[in-house]
């Protein structure tokens, strides 16, 4: 009988308090008093407020932010839900941004400068509950070596999981993929440098360090057309089928102030302002020749696939099809001059 009463008043408790959740995972932990964050919004967070219709990958080639895509094909997936930034340098830019386009419960910058504190269990609850993850541009580098293999990595993976849009520009778009541009503290390689010589010293391909389903076999680059990076993707994909670290290779090329979106079925849709675009390579299985890609020697790519992406433009990454005709691309660095490819003055 007395259990019989303690359940009945659980029950009435539950009628008066509108059966509210309080689970510990629903539960902000305490901050770190080492940890930087800007916050802007509902600091409760609504269980209800799922995303919806994810998970999604929003990547942005760098420059200013494409606003039709956070509010046209992220926001609906975010639900109203949470918005978490990551970057390591000290700087609150996308809290009024976020908070406008995507109109969220609320939008928190962390400031995850250190594996300590990638390792924290706030880093991990802000994050794995996030309906949108969103890492600034800054050094992927540096991104690599204090997030991989952390908490922090793990929740963004469980975020993903629970349907969340993951994105990033910049360096944060590059190290979604999952091989990823690692210069580490050499200067980044050119484009005319990696065709003179693949396997310089500075061309340096790191393995994911989330592992996000939409974005496996892929490589991202950025800034594309800006810094004249065609070369150094051809340089990079023909490295990676050479060195047999994959059966097969999907680069994403975007240049500035361009944004591919990639839904749930694993459909690419771009949004971008003003005449940048974004580009897909991957390799044709019969035309497709890695004439020569050596160390020392200068790249022989034949017959690449380009599809050539502008706004409103699709691409599908399963079957490969598109609203865009797809074209062929070579490069041959015995016969091509170091200007073609130089980054712009």
């Amino acid at each position: 009988m007395a259990v019989r009463k303690t359940i009945s008043l659980f029950i009435i408790l539950g009628i008066v308090f509108g059966m509210a959740r309080v689970d510990a995972s629903d539960v902000r932990p305490p901050k770190p008093g080492n940890l930087s964050h800007f916050f802007t919004g509902n600091p409760v967070r609504p269980v209800e407020l799922q995303p919806l219709g994810g998970p999604g990958i929003l990547l942005m080639g760098g420059g200013s932010e494409v606003d039709s895509a956070f509010i046209e094909l992220a926001r609906p997936i975010v639900n109203g839900g949470d918005v978490v930034v990551l970057r390591t340098g000290n700087s609150s830019g996308y809290q009024s941004y976020l908070n406008t386009a995507l109109r969220p419960n609320s939008v928190e910058t962390l400031v995850v400068n250190t594996r300590a504190k990638a390792e924290t269990e706030y880093v991990e609850w802000v994050v794995s509950g996030a309906n949108l993850i969103w890492i600034a541009g800054g050094d992927q580098s540096e991104y690599i070596n204090l997030w991989s293999g952390t908490a922090l990595a793990r929740a963004i993976e469980r975020a993903y999981a629970r349907g969340a849009v993951v994105g990033g520009t910049s360096a944060g778009a590059q190290v979604l993929g999952e091989f990823i541009y690692h210069p580490g503290n050499q200067t980044a390689v050119i484009s005319a440098e990696a065709i003179a010589n693949p396997y310089r010293n500075s061309m340096i391909i790191a393995d994911r360090f989330v592992d996000l389903p939409l974005m496996h076999n892929t490589l991202v680059d950025v800034h594309f057309w800006q810094r004249r990076r065609m070369g150094r993707q051809l340089a990079m994909m023909a490295r990676l089928r050479q060195d047999e670290r994959t059966s097969e290779i999907i680069g994403i090329a975007l240049d500035e102030r361009a944004a591919l979106f990639i839904d749930s079925d694993g459909v690419g849709h771009v949004r971008r302002s003003g005449q940048n675009m974004a580009f897909v390579f991957r390799e044709s299985r019969l035309n497709t020749i890695r004439e020569r890609v050596e160390p020392g020697q200068s790249l022989i790519y034949r017959d690449v696939f380009i599809t050539p992406l502008v706004h409103n433009d699709t691409f599908d990454f399963r079957d490969f099809s598109s609203s865009q005709l797809t074209n062929l691309v070579s490069v041959n660095g015995a016969d091509l001059p170091d200007s073609a490819y130089d980054p712009n003055p």
